[in-house]
């Protein structure tokens, strides 16, 4: 039954937003077919599995079954929602098979997790991070297009902190999708670039566009970079031209990670999107509009409330008590002026 799942959403992976399914998510499928297997047994028979088959499931994962003990209860449901649709394709493809699918235990999510927030760096530890990420790309390698290759990535870990673009979406800019705008003055228009998301490359499927302090950055990478023209990708190998590999991006930030020594003995994990999640932030406590954010980074207000939104209320004592202005005469002044003519 799984191995009939699995292989549909093979044959669904899409690289295009909305058109399939990632390659990513295809991976956190099978992942989740071999705990299924595992706790129901691989050969048990599809038409023997009974109504509450899963109603022990939550307690089997915490207690360690099926790989690393589930840090939240999250985790746990979606893997259950995934083993409902399983079912319900085979029932919807064959009733002979299997005609009940099993009772799905509803599982309580705390209210601390559906606040759930994502690991941003800190001001100490961005610090911290920008030192390792210095160190890192002037390292010494055998190979000169090693080095090249980390100072490119380094440049696209600075684009991501300064527009909070996606990873997904960063790793396929080209040149062509950046401008400069007409409206800055010459000051401006060193420092700042519109980029361009095409609805290709982004996880909503829509176009946008993010006006962020690109200048510099840009100019370093083509300074260093074979491949500037219109067409070619920014973050490219530069060999041939061709996007990094997945592999690249992975083993290059965990390099960065065991050298800035922040995961070490920390629960606090950080991936690429900490570095959109910094930028947010960032963004937040300089007082940008809420509106202005989102639009500029392709979300919407309620999602930047519930998981970039930080409120430290020590902070706000000047914007939440501002100097209120006092009117001429109250309405016991102007009857007493007044109120005897």
């Amino acid at each position: 039954m799984a191995e009939i799942f699995l292989a549909k959403k093979k044959s669904q992976i899409s690289p295009s937003p909305h058109s399939g399914v990632t390659q990513e998510t295809y991976r956190v499928l099978v992942n989740r077919c071999e705990k299924l297997a595992m706790y129901l047994g691989a050969n048990t028979r599809v038409d023997h599995v009974k109504r509450d088959a899963f109603q022990a499931y939550e307690q089997w994962r915490l207690d360690g079954h099926g790989g690393k003990i589930p840090k939240t209860k999250t985790t746990i449901k979606t893997e259950l929602s995934t083993f409902k649709s399983i079912f319900q394709s085979i029932a919807i493809k064959d009733k002979r098979v299997i005609s009940n699918v099993p009772d799905i235990p509803e599982i309580k999510v705390p209210r601390s997790e559906s606040g759930h927030r994502r690991n941003h760096f800190r001001d100490d530890e961005l610090v911290t991070f920008l030192k390792a990420v210095d160190h890192w790309k002037e390292e010494g390698a055998i190979k000169r297009s090693t080095v090249l290759h980390k100072q490119i990535v380094a440049c696209a870990i600075e684009l991501m902190l300064n527009s909070g673009i996606r990873i997904g979406a960063v790793k396929k800019i080209r040149w062509r999708d950046i401008r400069k705008n007409p409206k800055d003055s010459r000051a401006q228009q060193i420092l700042y670039r519109i980029i361009t998301v095409p609805p290709e490359n982004n996880k909503t499927g829509k176009e946008y566009e993010c006006n962020c302090e690109a200048g510099l950055i840009l100019r370093r990478l083509q300074a260093i970079s074979a491949f500037t023209k219109p067409e070619d990708f920014l973050f490219c190998n530069q060999s041939d031209g061709k996007p990094f590999s997945s592999r690249i991006w992975a083993d290059y930030w965990k390099q960065i990670m065991e050298l800035s020594g922040l995961q070490a003995n920390n629960s606090r994990r950080f991936s690429y999107y900490s570095l959109r999640h910094t930028y947010a932030t960032t963004a937040l406590s300089n007082k940008v509009p809420l509106q202005l954010l989102a639009s500029n980074m392709d979300t919407s207000t309620k999602y930047i409330q519930d998981h970039y939104y930080h409120h430290e209320p020590e902070m706000l004592t000047a914007e939440l008590n501002p100097k209120k202005k006092r009117r001429a005469m109250t309405g016991n002044d102007i009857y007493r002026t007044y109120g005897s003519q």
